[in-house]
Protein backbone atom coordinates (compact mmCIF):
# COMPACT_ATOMS: atom_id res chain seq x y z
CA UNK A 1 0.00 0.00 0.00
CA UNK A 2 1.48 3.27 -1.00
CA UNK A 3 1.88 5.64 1.91
CA UNK A 4 0.38 9.43 1.47
CA UNK A 5 2.58 11.95 0.92
CA UNK A 6 3.52 14.21 3.20
CA UNK A 7 3.23 18.45 2.08
CA UNK A 8 5.04 20.78 5.02
CA UNK A 9 4.32 24.67 4.39
CA UNK A 10 6.66 26.41 6.61
CA UNK A 11 5.20 29.60 7.25
CA UNK A 12 1.14 30.30 8.60
CA UNK A 13 0.73 33.70 6.82
CA UNK A 14 -1.72 34.13 4.03
CA UNK A 15 0.38 32.65 1.32
CA UNK A 16 0.83 29.51 3.39
CA UNK A 17 -2.53 29.42 4.61
CA UNK A 18 -3.78 30.13 1.43
CA UNK A 19 -1.54 26.83 -0.03
CA UNK A 20 -2.74 24.19 2.72
CA UNK A 21 -6.58 25.23 1.69
CA UNK A 22 -6.09 25.19 -2.15
CA UNK A 23 -4.37 21.67 -1.70
CA UNK A 24 -7.72 20.47 -0.05
CA UNK A 25 -9.70 22.00 -3.03
CA UNK A 26 -8.34 20.50 -5.29
CA UNK A 27 -8.26 16.77 -3.94
CA UNK A 28 -4.82 16.00 -2.38
CA UNK A 29 -5.48 13.61 0.09
CA UNK A 30 -1.89 13.70 1.77
CA UNK A 31 -0.79 14.61 4.98
CA UNK A 32 -0.66 18.82 5.34
CA UNK A 33 1.64 20.35 8.02
CA UNK A 34 1.42 23.91 8.52
CA UNK A 35 3.93 25.66 10.37
CA UNK A 36 3.97 28.70 11.99
CA UNK A 37 5.01 31.04 15.01
CA UNK A 38 2.33 33.57 15.66
CA UNK A 39 0.48 31.35 17.89
CA UNK A 40 -2.95 32.04 15.85
CA UNK A 41 -4.02 30.53 12.32
CA UNK A 42 -3.37 32.62 8.91
CA UNK A 43 -4.94 35.70 8.81
CA UNK A 44 -5.11 38.54 6.42
CA UNK A 45 -2.33 41.37 6.67
CA UNK A 46 -3.37 44.32 4.92
CA UNK A 47 -6.21 45.32 7.05
CA UNK A 48 -3.82 46.28 9.74
CA UNK A 49 -2.49 49.42 8.70
CA UNK A 50 -6.31 50.75 8.01
CA UNK A 51 -9.69 48.65 8.54
CA UNK A 52 -8.30 47.01 11.49
CA UNK A 53 -6.51 50.24 12.70
CA UNK A 54 -9.61 52.24 12.68
CA UNK A 55 -11.45 49.27 14.56
CA UNK A 56 -14.19 48.75 12.00
CA UNK A 57 -12.87 45.03 11.99
CA UNK A 58 -11.72 42.63 14.35
CA UNK A 59 -9.60 39.78 14.82
CA UNK A 60 -11.86 37.33 13.58
CA UNK A 61 -12.77 38.98 10.64
CA UNK A 62 -9.13 38.81 9.61
CA UNK A 63 -8.80 35.38 9.98
CA UNK A 64 -8.68 33.51 6.51
CA UNK A 65 -10.74 30.38 7.46
CA UNK A 66 -12.43 29.79 10.79
CA UNK A 67 -9.80 27.26 13.29
CA UNK A 68 -12.16 24.80 12.81
CA UNK A 69 -11.29 24.40 9.18
CA UNK A 70 -8.12 23.09 9.43
CA UNK A 71 -9.45 20.51 11.83
CA UNK A 72 -11.99 19.28 9.53
CA UNK A 73 -10.16 19.03 6.59
CA UNK A 74 -7.22 17.80 8.46
CA UNK A 75 -4.75 20.12 8.13
CA UNK A 76 -1.94 19.99 11.20
CA UNK A 77 -1.54 23.31 12.02
CA UNK A 78 1.73 23.95 14.61
CA UNK A 79 1.43 27.69 15.50
CA UNK A 80 3.71 27.92 18.17
CA UNK A 81 6.77 26.57 16.33
CA UNK A 82 9.18 27.50 13.71
CA UNK A 83 11.60 25.70 11.21
CA UNK A 84 15.39 25.93 11.98
CA UNK A 85 16.55 24.04 9.61
CA UNK A 86 15.82 21.99 6.03
CA UNK A 87 18.12 18.32 5.37
CA UNK A 88 17.66 18.73 1.76
CA UNK A 89 18.96 14.93 1.63
CA UNK A 90 16.88 13.23 4.48
CA UNK A 91 13.93 15.53 3.50
CA UNK A 92 13.28 16.38 6.79
CA UNK A 93 12.24 19.75 8.22
CA UNK A 94 13.46 20.41 12.16
CA UNK A 95 11.87 22.53 14.44
CA UNK A 96 13.09 25.31 16.80
CA UNK A 97 11.45 22.47 19.55
CA UNK A 98 13.51 19.77 18.34
CA UNK A 99 10.66 18.21 16.88
CA UNK A 100 11.64 16.69 13.22
CA UNK A 101 9.00 16.36 10.31
CA UNK A 102 9.57 14.19 6.92
CA UNK A 103 8.18 15.83 3.55
CA UNK A 104 8.05 14.42 0.52
CA UNK A 105 7.05 18.38 -1.04
CA UNK A 106 8.13 21.01 1.23
CA UNK A 107 6.33 24.63 0.40
CA UNK A 108 8.07 27.76 1.75
CA UNK A 109 6.67 30.67 2.70
CA UNK A 110 8.43 32.87 4.94
CA UNK A 111 7.17 36.23 4.31
CA UNK A 112 9.57 39.58 4.88
CA UNK A 113 10.62 41.18 8.43
CA UNK A 114 10.65 44.56 8.67
CA UNK A 115 14.05 46.12 7.91
CA UNK A 116 15.22 47.87 11.03
CA UNK A 117 16.71 51.15 11.87
CA UNK A 118 19.41 50.86 14.25
CA UNK A 119 18.02 52.52 17.81
CA UNK A 120 17.86 52.42 21.74
CA UNK A 121 14.68 50.17 23.04
CA UNK A 122 12.34 52.45 23.58
CA UNK A 123 8.72 52.48 24.47
CA UNK A 124 6.91 54.44 21.53
CA UNK A 125 8.59 52.80 18.32
CA UNK A 126 6.75 50.51 16.43
CA UNK A 127 7.17 48.55 12.95
CA UNK A 128 4.23 46.97 11.34
CA UNK A 129 4.51 43.16 9.71
CA UNK A 130 2.00 41.11 11.86
CA UNK A 131 -0.64 41.36 14.33
CA UNK A 132 1.50 41.75 17.13
CA UNK A 133 3.03 45.15 15.94
CA UNK A 134 -0.45 46.31 14.98
CA UNK A 135 -1.83 45.76 18.64
CA UNK A 136 1.09 47.65 19.69
CA UNK A 137 0.47 50.75 16.91
CA UNK A 138 -3.29 50.38 18.10
CA UNK A 139 -2.63 51.34 21.77
CA UNK A 140 -0.22 53.73 21.35
CA UNK A 141 -2.29 55.57 18.85
CA UNK A 142 -5.36 55.85 20.98
CA UNK A 143 -3.67 58.25 22.92
CA UNK A 144 -5.58 61.74 22.94
CA UNK A 145 -4.51 63.48 19.78
CA UNK A 146 -0.67 62.01 19.42
CA UNK A 147 1.74 63.31 17.49
CA UNK A 148 3.05 60.67 15.25
CA UNK A 149 5.84 60.59 12.79
CA UNK A 150 6.30 58.11 10.10
CA UNK A 151 9.77 57.65 8.46
CA UNK A 152 9.28 56.32 5.15
CA UNK A 153 6.33 57.35 2.52
CA UNK A 154 5.88 53.93 1.57
CA UNK A 155 2.67 52.08 0.87
CA UNK A 156 2.76 50.73 4.80
CA UNK A 157 3.46 54.68 6.06
CA UNK A 158 1.07 56.34 3.73
CA UNK A 159 -1.51 54.03 5.01
CA UNK A 160 -1.29 54.40 8.48
CA UNK A 161 -0.57 58.24 7.95
CA UNK A 162 -4.13 58.14 6.56
CA UNK A 163 -5.64 56.03 9.54
CA UNK A 164 -3.82 57.82 12.10
CA UNK A 165 -4.89 61.38 10.48
CA UNK A 166 -8.45 59.47 10.66
CA UNK A 167 -8.34 59.30 14.23
CA UNK A 168 -7.36 62.83 14.71
CA UNK A 169 -3.72 62.19 15.37
CA UNK A 170 -1.12 65.03 14.48
CA UNK A 171 0.87 63.29 11.66
CA UNK A 172 4.39 63.90 9.76
CA UNK A 173 5.94 61.43 7.25
CA UNK A 174 9.79 61.57 7.02
CA UNK A 175 10.72 60.51 3.34
CA UNK A 176 14.67 60.71 2.05
CA UNK A 177 13.57 60.00 -1.57
CA UNK A 178 12.62 63.30 -3.53
CA UNK A 179 8.29 62.37 -3.54
CA UNK A 180 7.06 59.47 -1.71
CA UNK A 181 5.75 56.26 -3.28
CA UNK A 182 9.53 57.21 -5.41
CA UNK A 183 10.03 53.42 -6.56
CA UNK A 184 6.94 52.24 -6.72
CA UNK A 185 4.66 55.05 -8.44
CA UNK A 186 4.85 57.40 -10.91
CA UNK A 187 5.45 61.37 -10.82
CA UNK A 188 2.00 61.65 -11.17
CA UNK A 189 0.43 59.38 -9.00
CA UNK A 190 2.82 60.40 -6.03
CA UNK A 191 1.81 64.48 -6.52
CA UNK A 192 -1.92 63.21 -6.47
CA UNK A 193 -1.29 61.12 -3.24
CA UNK A 194 0.83 63.93 -1.46
CA UNK A 195 -1.84 66.45 -2.17
CA UNK A 196 -4.39 64.19 -0.57
CA UNK A 197 -2.32 63.80 2.49
CA UNK A 198 -1.80 67.11 2.58
CA UNK A 199 -5.04 68.16 2.54
CA UNK A 200 -6.05 65.53 5.36
CA UNK A 201 -3.21 68.05 7.51
CA UNK A 202 -0.48 65.58 7.10
CA UNK A 203 3.05 67.11 7.05
CA UNK A 204 5.43 65.59 4.62
CA UNK A 205 9.10 66.01 4.25
CA UNK A 206 11.36 64.94 1.55
CA UNK A 207 14.96 64.72 0.97
CA UNK A 208 15.02 64.39 4.66
CA UNK A 209 17.85 62.12 6.28
CA UNK A 210 17.78 61.21 9.80
CA UNK A 211 20.42 62.83 12.21
CA UNK A 212 19.30 61.37 15.14
CA UNK A 213 16.33 60.18 17.84
CA UNK A 214 15.90 62.08 20.96
CA UNK A 215 14.05 60.07 23.78
CA UNK A 216 12.12 61.08 27.20
CA UNK A 217 13.29 58.71 29.85
CA UNK A 218 12.22 55.25 27.86
CA UNK A 219 10.23 56.90 25.83
CA UNK A 220 10.53 58.01 21.79
CA UNK A 221 10.73 62.10 22.14
CA UNK A 222 11.62 63.45 19.23
CA UNK A 223 13.19 62.92 15.54
CA UNK A 224 16.29 65.32 14.67
CA UNK A 225 16.64 65.59 10.67
CA UNK A 226 20.21 66.39 9.34
CA UNK A 227 18.96 69.18 8.67
CA UNK A 228 18.33 70.73 12.42
CA UNK A 229 14.00 69.90 11.69
CA UNK A 230 12.89 68.27 15.02
CA UNK A 231 9.45 66.53 15.00
CA UNK A 232 8.90 65.89 18.13
CA UNK A 233 6.58 62.67 18.09
CA UNK A 234 4.64 60.58 21.02
CA UNK A 235 5.14 57.53 18.12
CA UNK A 236 7.39 56.62 15.65
CA UNK A 237 6.63 54.30 12.83
CA UNK A 238 8.98 52.92 10.91
CA UNK A 239 8.73 51.97 7.29
CA UNK A 240 11.57 51.80 5.57
CA UNK A 241 11.12 48.44 3.53
CA UNK A 242 11.22 44.82 4.28
CA UNK A 243 13.77 41.90 3.73
CA UNK A 244 12.94 38.52 3.09
CA UNK A 245 13.01 35.71 5.68
CA UNK A 246 14.88 33.68 3.52
CA UNK A 247 18.07 32.45 6.17
CA UNK A 248 16.38 29.10 6.30
CA UNK A 249 16.37 28.69 2.46
CA UNK A 250 19.86 29.86 2.27
CA UNK A 251 21.21 27.60 5.15
CA UNK A 252 20.39 24.62 2.96
CA UNK A 253 21.51 25.64 0.11
CA UNK A 254 18.90 26.46 -2.27
CA UNK A 255 19.76 29.67 -4.92
CA UNK A 256 18.81 32.67 -3.67
CA UNK A 257 19.59 36.12 -4.30
CA UNK A 258 17.58 38.92 -1.81
CA UNK A 259 14.79 35.93 -2.02
CA UNK A 260 14.31 32.69 -3.20
CA UNK A 261 14.88 32.19 -6.18
CA UNK A 262 11.83 30.17 -7.95
CA UNK A 263 10.78 29.93 -11.61
CA UNK A 264 6.92 31.10 -12.81
CA UNK A 265 5.22 28.02 -11.07
CA UNK A 266 6.89 28.68 -8.21
CA UNK A 267 9.78 25.75 -7.69
CA UNK A 268 13.06 26.41 -6.39
CA UNK A 269 16.55 24.73 -7.41
CA UNK A 270 15.59 21.67 -5.48
CA UNK A 271 12.74 19.76 -7.31
CA UNK A 272 10.77 19.01 -3.72
CA UNK A 273 10.85 22.18 -3.20
CA UNK A 274 8.62 25.41 -3.85
CA UNK A 275 8.33 29.14 -2.43
CA UNK A 276 5.83 31.60 -2.57
CA UNK A 277 4.88 35.02 -1.14
CA UNK A 278 7.33 37.59 -0.27
CA UNK A 279 10.44 35.64 0.32
CA UNK A 280 10.79 34.73 -3.61
CA UNK A 281 11.95 36.06 -6.82
CA UNK A 282 10.62 34.87 -10.20
CA UNK A 283 13.43 34.02 -12.57
CA UNK A 284 11.78 34.20 -16.40
CA UNK A 285 12.41 32.19 -18.69
CA UNK A 286 14.89 34.21 -20.55
CA UNK A 287 17.30 34.38 -17.26
CA UNK A 288 15.43 37.67 -15.97
CA UNK A 289 15.29 38.05 -12.32
CA UNK A 290 12.21 40.37 -11.22
CA UNK A 291 12.30 41.98 -8.11
CA UNK A 292 10.91 40.70 -5.30
CA UNK A 293 6.45 41.71 -5.36
CA UNK A 294 5.40 42.17 -2.08
CA UNK A 295 1.66 41.64 -3.13
CA UNK A 296 -1.29 39.57 -1.83
CA UNK A 297 -2.23 39.13 -5.60
CA UNK A 298 1.65 37.60 -6.46
CA UNK A 299 1.65 35.02 -3.10
CA UNK A 300 -2.05 34.07 -3.90
CA UNK A 301 -1.23 32.91 -7.82
CA UNK A 302 1.74 31.45 -6.60
CA UNK A 303 -0.19 29.32 -3.92
CA UNK A 304 -2.80 28.33 -6.62
CA UNK A 305 -0.03 27.05 -8.73
CA UNK A 306 1.87 24.96 -6.23
CA UNK A 307 -1.31 23.20 -5.14
CA UNK A 308 -1.90 22.83 -9.08
CA UNK A 309 1.18 21.21 -9.73
CA UNK A 310 0.84 18.93 -6.46
CA UNK A 311 -2.59 17.75 -7.21
CA UNK A 312 -1.33 17.20 -11.36
CA UNK A 313 -4.06 19.61 -12.16
CA UNK A 314 -4.05 22.18 -14.94
CA UNK A 315 -1.64 25.68 -14.32
CA UNK A 316 -3.83 28.59 -13.50
CA UNK A 317 -3.09 30.89 -15.97
CA UNK A 318 -0.10 33.88 -15.40
CA UNK A 319 -1.36 37.53 -14.36
CA UNK A 320 0.23 40.34 -14.49
CA UNK A 321 1.38 41.46 -10.75
CA UNK A 322 -1.13 43.47 -9.59
CA UNK A 323 -1.33 45.78 -6.41
CA UNK A 324 -3.25 48.25 -4.30
CA UNK A 325 -3.57 50.69 -1.28
CA UNK A 326 -6.62 52.47 0.34
CA UNK A 327 -6.11 55.64 2.12
CA UNK A 328 -8.70 58.18 2.98
CA UNK A 329 -11.36 57.99 -0.42
CA UNK A 330 -8.88 56.61 -2.68
CA UNK A 331 -8.40 53.47 -4.11
CA UNK A 332 -4.74 53.20 -5.94
CA UNK A 333 -4.35 50.10 -7.96
CA UNK A 334 -1.77 49.31 -9.94
CA UNK A 335 -1.37 46.59 -12.62
CA UNK A 336 2.32 45.28 -14.43
CA UNK A 337 5.76 46.15 -14.08
CA UNK A 338 6.67 49.81 -15.22
CA UNK A 339 10.15 49.95 -17.68
CA UNK A 340 12.24 52.53 -16.76
CA UNK A 341 11.98 53.89 -20.94
CA UNK A 342 8.12 54.24 -20.80
CA UNK A 343 5.96 56.24 -22.61
CA UNK A 344 3.40 57.87 -19.85
CA UNK A 345 -0.05 58.80 -21.24
CA UNK A 346 -1.98 60.39 -17.78
CA UNK A 347 -5.81 60.67 -18.31
CA UNK A 348 -7.82 62.12 -15.94
CA UNK A 349 -11.34 61.43 -14.18
CA UNK A 350 -14.15 63.64 -15.89
CA UNK A 351 -15.62 63.83 -11.73
CA UNK A 352 -12.07 65.27 -10.84
CA UNK A 353 -11.12 62.77 -8.33
CA UNK A 354 -9.28 59.43 -9.85
CA UNK A 355 -7.03 59.40 -12.89
CA UNK A 356 -5.22 56.80 -15.09
CA UNK A 357 -1.85 56.60 -15.66
CA UNK A 358 -0.66 54.08 -18.45
CA UNK A 359 2.76 52.91 -19.41
CA UNK A 360 3.47 51.89 -22.62
CA UNK A 361 6.15 50.56 -24.63
CA UNK A 362 6.39 48.69 -28.00
CA UNK A 363 3.03 49.60 -28.13
CA UNK A 364 1.80 47.81 -25.91
CA UNK A 365 0.46 48.30 -22.70
CA UNK A 366 3.12 47.48 -19.82
CA UNK A 367 1.57 49.26 -16.61
CA UNK A 368 -0.81 51.03 -15.32
CA UNK A 369 -1.77 52.90 -11.81
CA UNK A 370 -5.46 53.70 -11.38
CA UNK A 371 -6.69 56.04 -8.73
CA UNK A 372 -10.64 55.61 -7.72
CA UNK A 373 -11.09 54.04 -11.60
CA UNK A 374 -11.53 49.94 -10.84
CA UNK A 375 -12.60 50.06 -14.47
CA UNK A 376 -9.50 51.08 -15.93
CA UNK A 377 -7.40 48.74 -13.82
CA UNK A 378 -9.32 45.84 -15.11
CA UNK A 379 -8.99 47.06 -18.58
CA UNK A 380 -5.32 47.58 -18.03
CA UNK A 381 -5.04 44.02 -16.00
CA UNK A 382 -6.80 42.13 -19.35
CA UNK A 383 -4.45 43.86 -21.31
CA UNK A 384 -1.29 43.42 -19.99
CA UNK A 385 -2.12 39.25 -19.73
CA UNK A 386 -3.20 39.53 -22.65
CA UNK A 387 -0.72 41.63 -24.73
CA UNK A 388 -2.69 43.23 -26.70
CA UNK A 389 -1.40 46.41 -28.42
CA UNK A 390 -2.95 49.72 -27.34
CA UNK A 391 -3.85 52.64 -29.64
CA UNK A 392 -1.98 55.52 -27.93
CA UNK A 393 -3.97 58.45 -29.76
CA UNK A 394 -7.36 56.83 -28.13
CA UNK A 395 -6.01 56.24 -25.10
CA UNK A 396 -4.89 60.19 -24.63
CA UNK A 397 -8.13 61.27 -25.75
CA UNK A 398 -10.17 61.63 -22.56
CA UNK A 399 -13.27 61.96 -24.53
CA UNK A 400 -12.98 58.46 -25.50
CA UNK A 401 -13.74 55.43 -23.29
CA UNK A 402 -10.62 53.87 -22.46
CA UNK A 403 -11.89 50.18 -23.57
CA UNK A 404 -11.55 51.67 -26.75
CA UNK A 405 -7.58 52.04 -26.98
CA UNK A 406 -7.15 47.89 -26.52
CA UNK A 407 -10.30 47.20 -29.36
CA UNK A 408 -8.18 46.69 -31.95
Amino acid sequence: MKTPSHTVIIGAGHSGGTVAHQLRQLGYEGQITLIGDEGRSPYQRPPLSKAWLKGTVDAEDLALRPDTYYTENLISCLLDDSARQIDRARRVVILQSGRSLEYDHLVIATGAKARKLETEFANGIVYLRNMSDALSLKTLLAREKPRVAILGGGFIGLEVAATASHLGAEVTVIERESRILNRVASQAISDAITHAHQAAGVRILVEQNVERLEYRGQHIASVVLEDGTRVDCDLLLIGIGATPNDDIARDSGLACDQGIIVDLNAQTSDPAIFAIGDVTRTRLPDGQLLPRLESVGNALEQARKVAATLTEKPLPKDEAPWFWSDQYELKLQMVGLRPADSEVIVRKAHDGIGMSVFHVKDGKLKAAETINSTKDFLISKRAISTGQFVDKDALRNEQRPTAEAFNS
